[in-house]
């Protein structure tokens, strides 16, 4: 499925507030230079900052997200080298801007979507989130209700 099917966390994050889903980072949303560092500092140190794009759906291995910034200057130096990565990503991603978010603590982070398979038609698919999307490549599908 080609990236023109993703959607952003920012729009995903929509989405599900509408339907009453708590989203935890309601206050985060698209940030174009140079306003993060007031927002970092209007939400309160630390923040996480992650490039938005629908084309880099993996942000690690990217190397557009940055965690744990706890000062203005963590931010623009993080600001520069998430957007100079995202720059020298192949295939030229749409930028939408950067988010920025207050740190959440810890904890076990998750995975839900949604594709069509040919045979079985919409599923949901549900698994571990974060990095380890990549690490386990565990993806649990489950039969749209």
């Amino acid at each position: 499925m080609g990236a023109e099917f993703l959607v952003t966390e920012r729009e995903a994050k929509a989405v599900l507030a509408a339907y009453g889903v708590p989203v935890g980072h309601r206050k985060c949303g698209e940030q174009r230079w140079p306003r993060h560092r007031e927002t970092a500092a209007k939400l309160g140190f630390p923040v996480a900052l992650k490039v938005e794009s629908p084309d880099l759906p993996h942000k690690t291995e990217a190397g557009v997200i940055r965690l744990n910034l706890r000062t203005a200057e963590d931010v623009q130096v993080a600001f520069d080298a998430v957007m100079a990565n995202a720059r020298r990503a192949p295939n030229k991603p749409r930028i939408n801007g950067v988010l920025v978010q207050p740190m959440i603590p810890s904890g076990l982070e998750i995975m839900v979507g949604a594709r069509v398979d040919p045979l079985f038609g919409p599923l949901i698919v549900v698994g571990f989130g974060g990095t380890l999307v990549e690490l386990l490549r565990t993806r649990p599908s489950s039969l749209h209700p």
